[in-house]
């Protein structure tokens, strides 16, 4: 997570993966700010393809991270 994360991605918003545009819209829907920043984002779907399947995110807020694991 990263303070203001989420309005970070009003710049990326056009190449964002569909999964991550969803959680990025609730997110800001809700005025959960703190979503990782896009190019955190970037980094974990690189480690995610080699981990395997991704599971769901143990927060019950939504967290644009897991979207980029997807």
């Amino acid at each position: 997570m990263s303070a203001l994360g989420t309005s970070r991605y009003a710049a990326h918003a056009a190449a964002l993966p569909e999964p991550v545009a969803r959680a990025v819209e609730l997110a800001t829907r809700l005025g959960f700010a703190q979503s990782c920043r896009p190019e955190h984002g970037r980094l974990l779907q690189a480690l995610a393809a080699g981990a395997g399947p991704a599971g769901g995110s143990a927060r019950p807020a939504p967290a644009a991270v897991s979207a980029w694991a997807g």
